[in-house]
């Protein structure tokens, strides 16, 4: 177990995988709200990078100023991932249907054949 280690990071794509392996180790994470974040920096100066937000979100957590965003409990977080492939398979559901009809339409084929 690692001990006394925390960790910030942006609710970005991949994050709860990072989450996850992290308290597994015994990390304590704080999951940050982005726009917070980005306001508590000020003015923009240059092109914004990796580099500098990782430094920012260091800084941010050492001095206890991380605007957190609330880490929903596994079962919520399992419920959202099954909601949302559920919604990409039905899309993607009616794409195929839309395509196999449009191949039928220029086959000059019913399209009760589809069914």
């Amino acid at each position: 177990m690692v001990s006394n280690s925390r960790l910030s990071l942006e609710a970005r794509t991949g994050w709860r995988f990072v989450v996850e392996k992290s308290r597994r180790v015994g990390a304590v994470v704080h999951l940050v709200e982005a726009a917070e974040t980005a306001g508590l920096r000020g003015p923009k100066k240059r092109a914004k990078g990796d580099r500098a937000d990782a430094w920012h979100l260091r800084e941010l957590l050492m001095l206890g100023w991380v605007p957190e965003s609330s880490i929903a409990p596994e079962h919520s977080l399992d419920l959202r991932a099954r909601v949302r492939l559920r919604q990409t398979l039905s899309e993607q559901r009616s794409e195929w249907q839309q395509r196999i009809q449009a191949t039928l339409y220029q086959a000059r084929l019913p399209a009760s054949a589809a069914s």
